[in-house]
């Protein structure tokens, strides 16, 4: 099956990415969505797909852009942790960012909740965070697509 890992919010937590190792890798492409890029420098002989990386508001060190395009299936997704666009409060300004630059999907992390929906045409997906959540359990995403449609599950990491 193919499908894009998307992870967020590690926060020093290595052995939290550790653990998901067979999934990033079996995955057509991993996405981390910031807040320890660092995390991924002990784990980069050891993850073997393509990566797609922006850095977060907790990354002193800025050794990935901020934001990201790319396509995959037929749709283009817009990258970004989400703390330039104030997600916190409202989700208008990332959707509209997404959208100015053609993309039908935006993966954002930052406020570590876990959100799977469609606003204004636009899928909005944070895979919430694998190591400080609020409100859920630490979760990460997998998107699938099937027949021109993709379809992102949130899924619960258990203790």
């Amino acid at each position: 099956m193919k499908y894009v890992c998307v992870i967020s919010d590690s926060h020093g937590r290595r052995s939290k990415l550790e653990s998901l190792l067979p999934v990033i890798n079996g995955a057509d492409l991993f996405v981390f969505l910031g807040d320890c890029t660092g995390d991924l420098y002990f784990l980069r002989d050891r993850i073997t797909v393509p990566s797609v990386i922006v850095s977060g508001n907790c990354d002193v060190i800025k050794a990935y852009p901020e934001e990201e395009i790319f396509s995959w299936q037929g749709h283009k997704f817009f990258v970004s942790h989400g703390h330039r666009y104030r997600v916190k409060s409202d989700v208008t300004d990332i959707v509209y960012a997404a959208k100015e630059n053609g993309c039908d999907c935006v993966l954002f992390g930052h406020t570590h909740e876990a959100l799977a929906e469609i606003t204004d045409g636009v899928w909005l997906v944070n895979p919430g965070s694998i190591s400080e959540p609020r409100r859920s359990e630490p979760s990460y995403c997998v998107i699938t697509e099937e027949k021109g449609n993709i379809f992102p599950k949130i899924i619960l990491m258990t203790a």
